[in-house]
């Protein structure tokens, strides 16, 4: 009995956690704008960082350009408006980007 009584509690506890978390989050994302929906690049993109207002980074692989360096790196400068890939040559795939402030990276 003590343990039914236990589980409805949990119960209880994580829905009103979860309604508590949707009643923060869902409000916060009513502000979101969509920038860009695809790449015509076709490429996968794994970690996305800023480092100022409107310069930002993302690394990924690039699945229909180049066979022999797959990875890429791509840089922004309009706050994600737009999107250029970076000259480096990679020869794999990039799986997160970090930086410690906006020239350290």
């Amino acid at each position: 009995m003590n343990r039914l009584k236990a589980s409805l509690q949990l119960s209880k506890i994580i829905r009103f956690s979860i309604i508590c978390t949707l009643a923060i989050a869902l409000p916060a994302m009513a502000g979101w704008v969509v920038i860009q929906t695809s790449d015509p690049g076709h490429r996968d993109y794994m970690s996305i960082t800023f480092t100022g207002e409107n310069t930002g980074w993302v690394v990924g692989s690039a699945l229909l350009d180049d066979l022999d360096n797959p990875g890429f790196i791509g840089y922004t400068m309009d706050g994600g408006k737009t999107w250029q890939k970076s000259d480096v040559k990679l020869r794999a795939d990039l799986a997160g980007i970090f930086f410690l402030d906006a020239n350290h990276g």
